[in-house]
């Protein structure tokens, strides 16, 4: 008898696949820095764009305009103005931006469009800000010495009102129409004299005190090096203000007027007279300035450098 062949083994099933492991869930706060430091060089080169880049357009103008109200109250908070904008445009900003999570890319077209919008409204604030507010001047000569020394900067409150004797302007040249600045003497219907550097107001003399040696730094026109100067201060009072003269022991003093008589300075204008009495060119020469001419009051100095460098001494002075 013939064995038949047994049945053939059927293989064996593999053993079941063990359950996939869920890949983590992707954290969006997880650190994309490549991005972040694009955004942060952005808005260095100006306020806004490093949020446009990460998608937050809306939190990019807020900057922008919590920026540019921070320097509208500059001719109020003085220094503290202009250490508050410098620390929120390269400090706070750039950290800010930083930390902020990445949105989802807007489209080309927004980014173009609030790329626009955010240097149009910059561009527009500035205008706004220095036709209206307040803007920078620096101070090219010694004619107001020692109130304001060549190499300083400072701010000009631009706010429109009547100027008051003492104030020190920044105004037009009523002849040639450069920018000049001055102090305000008298106005209006004053009577003013100078007979050798000594100012008479309405018959009140200015001057109080003696003189004394102070010096001052002076760059030369010829080649633009700094020199130390000596010469003599002198206290002057003006009404509510007070402030000192510089003028040249023995040197000769031009008068106005030339007659004996005081002048009366016309309505709706002022005279004019740098505080270095011997170095300004002023309305002892070319008269009363009409007060349209004014362009603002001088604030404060937000940054000096002389002849030794950084005047650290002079930053943040009041102008008075």
């Amino acid at each position: 008898m013939t064995d038949l062949p047994s049945p053939p083994v059927p293989p064996a099933a593999p053993p079941p696949a063990p359950p996939a492991t869920p890949a983590p869930p992707a954290t969006p706060d997880a650190p994309r820095w490549k991005p972040r430091l694009i955004a942060v060089v952005l808005s260095l080169v100006a306020l806004g764009l490093g949020h446009v880049y990460l998608g937050r357009t809306r939190r990019g103008f807020v900057w922008l305009g919590l920026y540019l109200l921070v320097g509208a109250t500059t001719p109020f908070t003085r220094m503290w103005g202009v250490v508050a904008a410098l620390a929120l445009a390269f400090v706070a900003l750039p950290v800010e931006v930083l930390c902020l999570r990445q949105h989802p890319r807007p489209s080309r077209a927004w980014v173009a469009v609030s790329v626009v919008g955010l240097l149009a409204s910059a561009v527009l604030a500035r205008f706004c800000l220095r036709s209206l507010v307040l803007e920078a001047f620096t101070i090219p000569a010694a004619s107001m010495v020692p109130t304001l020394h060549v190499g300083d900067d400072i701010y000009v409150d631009k706010f429109r009102r009547q100027p008051v004797r003492g104030e020190v302007v920044v105004y037009r040249h009523p002849v040639e129409g450069a920018t000049m600045i001055k102090r305000v003497v008298a106005v209006g219907g004053d009577r003013i004299a100078l007979r050798a550097a000594k100012l008479v107001v309405n018959g009140v003399p200015s001057q109080v005190g003696v003189p004394r040696p102070c010096q001052y730094d002076d760059k030369l026109e010829e080649n633009g090096e700094w020199a130390a100067r000596a010469t003599s201060c002198l206290d002057e009072r003006l009404d509510a203000a007070s402030y000192a003269v510089a003028f040249e022991a023995g040197a000769p003093q031009p008068d106005y007027p030339r007659t004996s008589e005081p002048a009366t300075v016309p309505p709706g204008h002022l005279f004019l007279v740098g505080d270095h009495r011997d170095d300004s060119n002023d309305s002892r020469y070319y008269g009363p300035v009409p007060v349209e001419n004014v362009v603002g009051r001088a604030n404060f100095v937000w940054w000096s450098r002389g002849r030794q460098g950084v005047r650290w001494g002079r930053i943040g002075t009041r102008v008075r």
